[in-house]
């Protein structure tokens, strides 16, 4: 678990990059006396001949601390997904950053990863195989094109499983409901219905406001940490229309 944030050695930075410059482009001569922050308290960015950013931060680990959830790194997350059919439609990817982390988080997608493809389209081909064309003049191979796949994979989404903890559906975190906003917003109601609305919301986050809600799901239950393995989900359509009756046997 990330314990702290703390400041890269300056000569490292003057190993990897070189010259270094501000903001306004002037080249710092001294990096081990710059200063990091700001009267405001704010961090002081430096840069590279080429502008760019160079990162004067770095984490610091505590390795004795419990782990958390392990997340996809979301900007190469999309090339796990590349469909193995260049005939088909591109598949549609979504990603889901994990609260602050915009780099990291859930991902959604139309298609599933190319190992399972492989074994759908050979599913496929077996429960296809031997079937002939009613009409004798049609070609075999023709009429084989044609048949629609009996299973079809459409679906993927990898995630990790303590949100599932947080929530069972999207958007049901107590943290997502908007109460605490409602039950401020109640002291301006007018009419019977909002004041029976903000009376609710003030009876809701009277125990414990909805960050600790969230706070109280993801602590241990009876000395079990709570899940945190990613799941990944794989969804299928199956057909049977597309098989003949003795074909459909479940095996």
């Amino acid at each position: 678990m990330i314990q702290d944030w703390v400041p890269c050695d300056p000569s490292a930075i003057i190993s990897d990059h070189g010259r270094v410059f501000d903001k306004d482009n002037n080249e710092i001569a001294d990096l081990a006396h710059y200063p990091l922050h700001d009267p405001e308290g704010n961090r002081i960015s430096i840069f590279d001949q080429y502008g760019t950013q160079i990162e004067r931060w770095e984490v610091a680990i505590n390795e004795d601390s419990e782990g958390g959830g392990i997340l996809f790194d979301l900007d190469g997350a999309s090339t796990l997904l590349h469909s193995v059919d260049e005939d088909e439609e591109p598949m549609e990817f979504r990603s889901y950053p994990q609260a602050f982390l915009p780099q990291y988080g859930h991902i959604q997608s139309t298609g599933v990863v190319p190992e399972i493809q492989e074994v759908v389209h050979q599913i496929n081909q077996t429960l296809k195989e031997g079937l002939r064309p009613v009409d004798e003049d049609q070609d075999e191979a023709e009429f084989q094109a044609e048949l629609e796949d009996p299973l079809k994979a459409t679906f993927f989404q990898g995630y990790n499983h303590l949100q599932h903890r947080i929530s069972r559906q999207a958007g049901g975190a107590e943290t997502m409901q908007g109460d605490v906003s409602l039950a401020l917003a109640g002291q301006y109601a007018e009419t019977t219905r909002e004041k029976r609305i903000a009376e609710e919301k003030k009876l809701a986050i009277s125990p414990l406001f909805p960050f600790q809600h969230m706070e109280e799901k993801l602590k241990a239950t009876n000395d079990v940490s709570p899940p945190t393995d990613v799941r990944l989900e794989n969804y299928f359509t199956i057909n049977f229309t597309s098989l003949p009756p003795e074909r459909r046997t479940g095996r």
